[in-house]
């Protein structure tokens, strides 16, 4: 069974590969993907969606109120 101290720098190697193995494929994967958008067209929108309105969020919107006078209604 190998030791704490072993399995330790078994990780750092595997980091070192994996970041490796991510620069290398990086460059190709994103001139793919420039490709494809160029080829079909696809917009900003197309690809990462409206988001959740569509539009940036407004501060200072409505909001339910959070207590009722029951005799009154007031709020």
């Amino acid at each position: 069974m190998a030791t704490f101290k072993e399995l330790n720098a078994q990780m750092a190697v595997l980091e070192e590969q994996t970041v490796a193995a991510r620069a290398a494929e990086f460059e190709e994967v994103l001139a793919d993907v420039r490709t494809k958008v160029t080829e079909y067209g696809f917009t900003k929108r197309d690809i990462f969606g409206r988001g959740r309105s569509g539009r940036s969020p407004r501060p200072g919107g409505v909001v339910a109120p959070k207590y009722r006078d029951p005799k009154t209604g007031a709020t």
